[in-house]
């Protein structure tokens, strides 16, 4: 199915995006070092499945048992949990399906997936963006409401906190058990000291303490309670009856000491001594090597893995790379002698076990973060397991891609070459964009730091394509022979292994003798040479071409002086030249023949491309940033080097194909953070780069290919550093297309005369696929497969009616009548009137500072009226310029004027003012924009107003994102159904022009995505929403100079608003995170905020509020302060509260819980002068009051 890319074109002048690539589609569905497994029944059919994680490439995981330990593919849950550490899964909504929870590191979050049923699973919920370095969590009913809780571990900020949930996976907000777990890595949650209170246990490494908290009862926990400080390092931990005396005993693991210790419950979770378990690391350095035997230790977990009826105890240690475990005798000693399943993984990380095969007893399950492997192992019963079987495996350091029909079905596989395990394999294309796992050809190979090549074709003859590797660790030159459908022999086929650190591999029949000869590239020796097949795939011994091609890198056979056989052409780059051999036949050929200087080379490759029927020279510089070409002036005559592009960032390959479908061989590039291409209209010539992705990964190898058999060539990646392959679907090649205008019909023909203007903004929606696009200009297009469809006209507004015959239009596409066109709808005004929206949109507010100010005005009535705008500063802003000078300036008003504004059309002035001194901090600034309509006598007719609020500060945060309504309190209560206004303001604070900005923002699930309008943005903008609900507003050719330059030319905003889904359930979060790129550079990521919906249905929030005076409950004095405040509570108090301090940003400072004294005191004076917000809330998390006070 084609994707639709749903496109908002904001200003007049911005060009409508006609194609573009999807999003990337991941082959090798790679597992990136995985640390968190768990085996539960995740689709409800009775089999146990496994969920994990992929923390390098934020993924969440899971693989469906197919029945007796097999298992299918990866399937992802997310790739949005950026450095993912911890999984869970239980059941969050109370309806009968397993979810699932991810704790991730970086962006500090707690989220959960729902399970929609039969394992697929709904999009990211977020429980909490507070978390810092959210390394784990546990999910339980904590506070006996019967809903399931949820429980984290966060180790930059040492938290234990728990969410209550409220119902319905409807989290309230983050309540704090501790922060005194330094490092706090793992956490678990267990009836402790049997008072049917389910409490908390924790592992921090960095003070080496297991602690458990107690539950008070309703949620409330008790202070810390160490159970022990000697856990060096301590990294996970466990309960369980170890010793069968009916009490709740702990097992913890630390990596430091490489121990594995259990602490008796002595009753009422006073707890013994720690009992070590193995044979532990002595010389207290984690970093010599251990004389432990269970090195680095990571993971435990318990069960009874011989049937004897108590709890044995299994590990795995990521430094001796074991999964093991030791027998319990029934009495809390444990054997002696430790039971390795396997010491083989390479990093073995987490560990779990259930009953995999249904077979009745517990079996394990295993990740090794190293190799990136999912394994099982079956326990045959008595506690003898089978070593290791793969669940998922995938090539790490993948730098080199290749396509070939390795099945002989008509349909090019993947082949890839991998550096950090040595590998090639491959992948079967299953067809429709879909590929089955790897499956290896081999691991006999030495890529080390990825010096090598692969090539495919057939070289025995017999029908079916072979691999060919050059390797540089190993200085090998062999093959790959396929015995049919993908089958490989295990035997490596050696050519030669005097190609000293080989580096590159191609294949011709150089002496026209019906079979594929070899040629190499190799570093050390300077050699170009071949290898001539003598048959059957024997090779006969290598043939010098070339030895003083210094450095050599690049091979490749092409006919350069159409002769019609096949001359070399090569890349050195130690001599930093590119240059060719002509074969003058029967295997001989003639001296170097240089063709240019190339300092920085990566490939060279032949290619016509000015359609003239020779082979030009294409080549690439990385580190110039260049791809280059030379013109074949045919006879083996050449002309001087033309510069395609200068733009190309560590371009590393790049590859030939027809991308838009114009019957010109266009080029696709493989650079440092994207994949890009680059138009060729034919004659040699070559448009502007053009981006397919960025996303800031080490893309190093490049193909296309059309992946899903719909008619144009998709593009296929490698990135080494995430372990990916992915393909990227061309939107260019397809035929079915849905095309059509809204337009103002002004003599009501019901057709769209030449001198008749499209309607801007006017929505149209395509059904069954649900895509929503607004026109440029009227215009739009949906590209679709073969299929029916529906567009419909969303231009819901009643001061226009439709002139054309048609609401909306159903039309079948097919291969006879692949278009349908002239789907037009035609509007005319029914009453004439002046609408005009006015948008006046502020930059940080910084005090002591000259700002940008932007007035935006869209005409959305039915007249094209001529106007007056009026800005009128607050009495503490000072107009300093504008790029539009104003017509007049009286005190603190501006005024502009406008012209025949036309309908849909939109205007922007931008200002600049000057902000009050750091002595106005705090106070409230407010500006008004007023649009007037005039008649012809110039008599106002319409006006209508814009206020902007804005509270001075004296910090500075140039990329920052801002909501209206803000709400009320630290978590934004807001009403339910409120429409929400979103800004993100953003600055260029590089050191160079920023050509394109782009700004992704995620849609909160909680927002109805396609009610998505543009308000205003400072320059001209293309905007989209992509399937996940990414919205993405793309500043192409903005030429935003940096804030060395021009600071106040640095900047710009966008604008939006958008709609609740109807009738959210009271305490639903939504939350907004902007992320900002400026051309190529990693996301600068804005601050997050957060709406809660009122539980005060229909009423003012506000009227939860409880204000500061002393005529009132509560009392804050003394306002200002200097060391000391206090908080003082007239009524008695029947029940605990929690008071938090906040500094503007929201980052919260202090907090202090359960509070149930009347009078409460807080030194605060170690705080800096400024303004603070104080919140207080009750246990639940209802807020009881807050309020803005002043450190003096």
């Amino acid at each position: 199915m084609k994707k639709l890319i749903l496109l908002l074109p904001l200003l007049l002048s911005v060009l409508f995006v006609k194609a573009q690539f999807g999003p990337p589609n991941e082959i090798s569905k790679s597992n990136s070092h995985p640390s968190a497994i768990l085996s539960i029944d995740l689709d409800d059919d009775g089999n146990v499945d496994i969920l994990t994680n992929s923390q390098n490439n934020n993924k969440v995981v899971w693989f469906k048992n197919l029945g007796v330990g097999v298992f299918s593919e990866q399937k992802i849950i997310t790739n949005d949990a950026i450095s993912v550490k911890s999984v869970y899964a239980i059941d969050i909504d109370s309806d009968g399906l397993v979810d699932v929870l991810s704790a991730s590191s970086i962006d500090d979050k707690i989220a959960w997936y729902k399970n929609l049923g039969n394992g697929v699973f709904g999009t990211q919920q977020i429980i909490s963006l507070n978390a810092d370095g959210a390394d784990c969590v546990y999910a339980i009913d904590i506070d006996s409401d019967g809903f399931i809780d949820v429980i984290s571990a966060s180790y930059n900020d040492d938290k234990i906190a728990w969410y209550k949930n409220l119902g319905n996976g409807v989290f309230g907000t983050q309540q704090i058990i501790s922060l005194n777990a330094d490092g706090a890595d793992c956490v678990y949650a267990i009836d402790i000291d049997s008072d049917g209170f389910i409490d908390v246990i924790s592992a921090s490494y960095n003070d080496d303490k297991i602690a458990w908290y107690k539950n008070l009862g309703n949620g409330v926990f008790g202070t810390q309670q160490i159970i022990s400080l000697n856990a060096d390092g301590a990294k996970c931990v466990y309960a369980i009856d170890i010793d069968s005396d009916g009490f709740v005993d702990v097992i913890s693991a630390s990596y430091n000491d490489d121990k594995i210790a259990w602490y008796k419950n002595l009753g009422a979770g006073v707890f013994g001594v720690e009992q070590i378990i193995n044979i532990i690391d002595t010389d207290g350095n984690p970093w010599n090597a251990s004389n432990g035997n269970a090195d680095g230790v990571s993971s435990i977990f318990t069960k009874d893995l011989d049937n004897d009826g108590d709890m044995d105890v299994l590990f795995a240690s990521i430094g001796d790379d074991k999964v093991a475990w030791y027998k319990n005798n029934g009495d809390g000693t444990f054997h002696f002698t430790q039971e390795i399943i396997t010491n083989l993984t390479d990093g073995a990380s987490s560990i779990h076990s259930s009953d995999i095969d249904n077979d009745g007893d517990f079996d394990l399950v295993s990740t090794s973060a190293n190799d990136g492997i999912i394994a099982w192992h079956e326990n045959l019963g008595g506690g003898i397991f089978i070593s290791h079987m793969n669940v998922s495996e995938s090539p790490r350091g993948v730098f080199l891609i290749f396509l070939s029909d390795l099945t002989n079905d008509g349909k090019l596989d993947v082949i890839s070459a991998s550096f950090r395990d040595n590998k090639i394999v491959w992948f079967k294309n299953l067809g429709n964009g879909n590929f089955g796992s790897q499956q290896i050809i081999t691991s006999d190979v030495n890529f080390v730091n990825q010096t090598g090549s692969i090539y495919s074709v057939d070289i025995d003859n017999d029908g079916d394509y072979d691999v060919l590797s050059a390797s540089g660790g190993d200085n090998k030159i062999a093959w790959y022979r396929n015995i049919g459908n993908g089958v490989f022999d295990a035997t490596q086929q050696l050519i030669t292994t005097n190609a000293l650190q080989a580096r590159s591999v191609y294949s011709v029949d150089i002496d026209n003798d019906g079979d594929f000869d070899v040629f190499s590239a190799s570093w050390l020796d300077n050699k170009i040479a071949w290898y001539e097949n003598l048959g059957n795939g024997i090779f006969g011994i290598q043939q010098n071409i070339s030895t003083n091609t210094m450095g050599a890198v690049c091979v490749y056979g092409a006919d350069l002086d159409n002769d019609g056989d096949f001359d070399v052409l090569s890349g050195s780059a130690a001599d930093q030249k590119i240059a060719w051999f002509e074969n003058l036949g029967n295997g001989l050929f003639g001296a170097k023949q240089i063709l240019a200087d190339a300092s920085g080379l990566k490939s060279v490759t032949a290619v016509d491309l000015n359609s003239d029927g020779s082979l030009d020279i294409l080549y690439t510089l990385y580190n110039a940033d260049k791809i280059i070409y030379i013109k074949n002036l045919g006879g083996g005559l050449f002309d001087t080097t033309q510069t395609i592009t200068s733009v190309a960032d560590g371009v590393n390959a790049v590859f030939l194909s027809d991308i838009n479908g114009d019957g010109n061989i266009d080029i696709i590039a493989s650079e440092n953070y994207k994949i890009s291409w680059y138009e060729n209209f034919g004659d040699g010539t070559f448009g502007s780069q053009q981006t397919v992705i960025y996303n800031f990964r080490q893309f190093n190898s490049i193909f296309s290919y059309d992946i899903d058999e719909d008619g144009d060539f998709d593009v296929i990646s490698a990135s080494w550093d995430d372990d990916k392959i992915s393909w990227y679907e061309n939107f260019f090649g397809s035929p079915y297309k849905l095309i059509g205008n809204v337009f103002y019909d002004g003599n009501q023909n019901q057709l769209k005369d030449t001198n008749e203007f499209g309607l801007s903004f006017a929505p149209v929606s395509l059904v069954p696929n649900n895509a929503y696009s607004y026109t440029n200009d009227g215009y739009f297009s949906f590209t679709a497969d073969s299929g029916t469809y529906t567009v419909n006209q969303n231009f819901s507004n009643p001061l226009w009616s439709l002139t054309t015959d048609s609401l909306a239009y159903t039309v079948t596409l097919s291969g006879a009548n692949p278009i349908a066109d002239s789907l037009d709808f035609g509007f005319y005004p029914n009453t004439i009137t002046n609408i005009i929206k006015s948008e006046l949109t502020g930059a940080f507010p910084r005090c002591n500072d000259t700002i940008n100010y932007w007035a935006n005005i869209r005409n959305e009535g039915t007249t094209t009226p001529n106007g007056i705008l009026h800005l009128q500063l607050d009495d503490s802003i000072s107009f300093i310029s504008s790029v539009i000078a104003p017509d007049s300036i009286i005190g603190q008003n501006i005024y502009w004027h406008f012209d025949s504004l036309f309908f849909y059309a939109e205007e922007m002035i931008n200002l600049q003012v000057q902000m009050p001194p750091f002595t106005s901090m705090g106070d409230s600034l407010t500006s008004t924009l007023i649009v007037t309509a005039l008649d012809s006598l110039g008599n106002a007719v319409y006006s209508n107003t814009d206020t902007l609020k804005q509270e001075l500060v004296c910090a500075y945060d140039p990329n920052d994102k801002t909501v209206l309504p803000k709400g009320i309190g630290s978590q934004g209560f807001i009403a339910n159904n409120q429409p929400m206004e979103y800004l993100i303001r953003f600055q260029n604070t590089g050191n160079d022009t920023a050509l394109t900005v782009m700004v992704r923002d995620q849609l909160d699930d909680n927002l109805d995505w396609s009610s998505l309008k543009p308000l205003a943005s400072s320059h001209p903008m293309q905007v989209w929403i992509e399937q996940d609900g990414e919205a993405v507003f793309k500043f192409e050719n903005i030429m935003l100079l940096d804030s060395n330059v021009d600071f106040l030319g640095s900047q710009g905003f966008v604008k939006f608003s958008i709609n609740q889904k109807p009738n959210l359930a009271p305490n639903t979060p939504i939350f907004n995170t902007g992320h900002i790129y400026f051309d190529y550079n990693p996301a600068v990521i804005t601050n997050t905020v957060l709406n809660t919906i009122d539980d005060t249905t229909g009423l003012p929030v506000a009227v939860q509020e409880i204000t500061f005076t002393e005529t009132n409950e509560i009392i804050v004095f003394p306002n200002p302060f200097t060391e000391f405040i206090t908080i003082y509570y007239k009524a008695k108090i029947n029940t605990a509260y929690h008071v938090s301090l906040y500094d503007m940003s929201g980052k919260e400072l202090l907090k202090r819980e359960n509070i149930t004294n009347n009078k409460t005191e807080f030194d605060v004076s170690q705080l800096k002068n400024g303004i603070y917000i104080i919140v207080g809330t009750d246990t639940n998390g209802k807020k009881l009051f807050s309020e803005r006070i002043i450190a003096q």
